[in-house]
């Protein structure tokens, strides 16, 4: 066999199954993704190899697994009777006679046009399209408000997909949010906000970059607190 296709191969553990990816790379390594476990291995490892370092990695997979079947728990559904959380309200997704995703503030109701109600996927795009323009108009203006307060300017502001971090700056101000702040409390949003444009007056994390961040949001430690405790999802593309 050429040396460089190696087929892929599975192993079966009493909890999961992993699959073995062969590759021109020199170390073992193995990922957790989506409930799926995947060993990447080089091409010469053998099968007694495999099995030995899959057993010792299987305590931590199998708390990584558990962490994020617990996190997949919580996770945002936008299919009709699912429910997901707008400004830290509970919001209930119904289907109804209507046009395009409505975000019924009032109600705590996203409707959701009926042809869509059997696709969960369509679905969940459209009501990601529908909460990104309120959180791009939301986010803004909260984010202009709060640099008047602060008496800081920013280049540009746009959200963010990114799944590491809530917001950033950047070093000529331009500031990144994600969307997925929507679904937060209002304070918890207004800390991030706060965090970033503190960077435009301390570009650091100094002690007197917090006492800015304290002096324009003086519960920030709890909203930070409840923030690390948040996971920010994969939805459809």
């Amino acid at each position: 066999m050429p040396a460089r296709q190696r087929p892929s191969l599975e192993i079966r553990a009493p909890d999961f199954t992993c699959r073995v990816v062969f590759s021109s790379r020199r170390t073992l390594c193995v990922t957790v993704r989506d409930d799926k476990v995947c060993v990447r291995a080089p091409l010469t490892t053998t099968e007694k190899n495999l099995e030995a370092f899959v057993r010792r990695q299987t305590p931590w997979i199998l708390k990584t697994l558990a962490r994020m079947r617990l996190k997949a728990k919580d996770r945002p559904s936008f299919v009709p009777e699912g429910t997901f959380f707008l400004l830290g309200r509970p919001v209930r997704v119904q289907g109804a006679a209507v046009g395009s995703v409505f975000l019924d503030l009032e109600q705590n109701l996203c409707l959701v046009p009926e042809e869509l109600a059997e696709n969960a996927q369509a679905c969940e795009r459209a009501v990601v399209g529908a909460l990104k323009g309120f959180a791009v108009r939301f986010l803004g203006a909260r984010l202009s408000e709060t640099a008047a307060r602060l008496r800081v300017t920013y280049s540009a502001f746009n959200l963010t997909d990114a799944l590491g971090k809530w917001g950033s700056c950047s070093a000529k101000g331009k500031i990144l949010l994600s969307w997925q702040l929507a679904f937060c409390p209002t304070d918890e949003i207004d800390y991030v906000i706060c965090h970033e444009l503190a960077h435009r007056a301390v570009p650091n994390h100094s002690k007197a970059f917090w006492e800015v961040v304290r002096r324009y949001c003086p519960e920030y430690e709890k909203a930070r607190s409840r923030l690390k405790t948040r996971t920010i999802y994969r939805f459809a593309a």
